[in-house]
């Protein structure tokens, strides 16, 4: 259902801000990993440098067996993550 729901909305609204949300978890649901990239990329142009799209995206460079990819990404995203917590504790 949620699936039938999603396909929906994606077609009757191509054109909203989120749909790129929307896109990167339909492809994902179906084993689409490299749509789901792109639908990630697409939505990093529109808001910029997120930490989150950066922990989508090392999900899906598992699923397309970038383990590479993954790695740096992660690496990125936790390096990010102790220096904010670091400026938190100043």
């Amino acid at each position: 259902m949620y699936k039938v729901a999603l396909e929906d909305y994606m077609r009757r609204y191509p054109h909203q801000a989120n749909i790129y949300l929307l896109e990167i978890d339909n492809y994902f649901k179906k084993g689409q990993y490299e749509r789901s990239l792109e639908a990630i990329d697409n939505q990093g142009r529109l808001i910029g440098k997120d930490l989150l799209l950066d922990l989508y995206r090392s999900f899906r460079y598992r699923g397309c067996e970038k383990t590479g990819k993954e790695k740096n990404v992660l690496t990125g995203w936790l390096r990010v993550c102790l220096i904010l917590k670091t400026e938190q504790l100043k």
